[in-house]
């Protein structure tokens, strides 16, 4: 990842321009996730996203009752607890405990539902921290092997560091107004 090419929003406008394209193309499970885990019904929420935006992965397994069950348990993983309040912008990344946290989640989710897989449930638990990826982005961001959590670790860095420039830019207050979605997942839709 350190050969990163200039990739990714560079502005508050390509940001907005991600935003639009991603709500022409609405996806109704994001959000219905979301509604899911508000109702209390949080490991459900997950399923349907995976089931719907990890869809390649699960065709060729089966989302039984013992995958549900792991997946209940690493949603209550305790360094959740330690992450709730952080987000994207101010999170500390040189923090050795933070890289710990962030890393250890993601080998976590990665065991029960695959490197893309965890990186979306990871989103769905703190969306205000941590952005997804699928294959797509990950070969645009020239992760071509087998991601590990240093991949996605710097993965993250790196969307930090791009939604800095872009509040530096434009003020974040303005963008919440305007586009009505946390930095982390206006990050995603451009992706």
């Amino acid at each position: 990842m350190n050969d990163m090419k200039e990739i990714g929003p560079k502005n508050y406008l390509e940001l907005k321009e991600g935003h639009e394209n991603y709500e022409k193309s609405y996806d109704i499970f994001y959000d219905r996730a979301l509604e899911l885990i508000e109702r209390g019904e949080e490991t459900w929420g997950h399923v349907l996203l995976q089931l719907s935006w990890n869809k390649a992965y699960w065709a060729r397994r089966f989302f039984d009752k013992n995958v549900y069950k792991k997946l209940s348990e690493a949603l209550n993983h305790e360094y959740f607890k330690k992450l709730e309040n952080e987000k994207l912008d101010t999170i500390n990344f040189e923090d050795e405990k933070i890289k710990e946290m962030v890393s250890t989640l993601f080998d976590v989710f990665q065991e029960i539902l695959n490197h893309t897989g965890a990186s979306k449930s990871l989103h769905l638990k703190n969306v205000k921290l941590f952005v997804p990826w699928d294959t797509k982005i990950r070969n645009e961001y020239k992760i071509f092997q087998k991601p590990t959590s240093e991949d996605y670790f710097n993965f993250m860095k790196e969307m930090q560091l791009k939604i800095i420039k872009i509040l530096n830019d434009h003020p974040k207050k303005l963008i919440k107004k305007e586009l009505e979605r946390p930095l982390a997942k206006l990050i995603d839709e451009y992706n």
